[in-house]
């Protein structure tokens, strides 16, 4: 019963799911939320209030890249079935209305089962610095 350990992926690695997460979402042009979870529709209505819409969430999922990458792929103890592996991204979203005003969003996503939309797990402003790890490539480790 030891403690879960996370691997840092390599930098291959992390492209290779996001490749896959941008085209099953532009495949689908969905994205399941997991809008019953308090955080994300408190989220949500703030992301309102600032111009965007629940479809925007969407965009900003499909803009994320390998810089915004926090952890991953974790495995879903939690969800049964599970629906893939866990990724976790930061994404610093401005207002669109006072331009001083930014938050970083925590995002946790995985790719679904085959025939289903990404969940979106968390979709939400971080509780604390959210930590971006430099990622090699395997060539640059040799």
């Amino acid at each position: 019963m030891g403690t879960e350990q996370t691997r840092m992926p390599f930098l291959e690695e992390v492209e290779e799911f996001l490749k896959e997460l941008h085209f099953k979402i532009g495949f689908r042009d969905n994205v399941f939320f997991e809008d019953d979870r308090l955080k994300n529709r408190l989220a949500l209505a703030e992301l309102r209030d600032w111009g965007y819409t629940g479809q925007d969430r969407i965009k900003f999922i499909q803009s994320l890249t390998v810089a915004n990458y926090s952890e991953g792929p974790k495995a879903d103890n939690q969800n049964i079935p599970s629906q893939g592996n866990l990724w976790i991204f930061g994404l610093v979203i401005q207002s669109q209305f006072k331009k001083k005003k930014k938050l970083e969003y925590y995002i946790k996503v995985q790719l679904g089962s085959p025939d289903s939309n990404v969940v979106c797990i968390s979709f939400h402003p971080a509780e604390s610095p959210i930590q971006y790890p430099k990622l090699r490539s395997q060539k640059a480790t040799i």
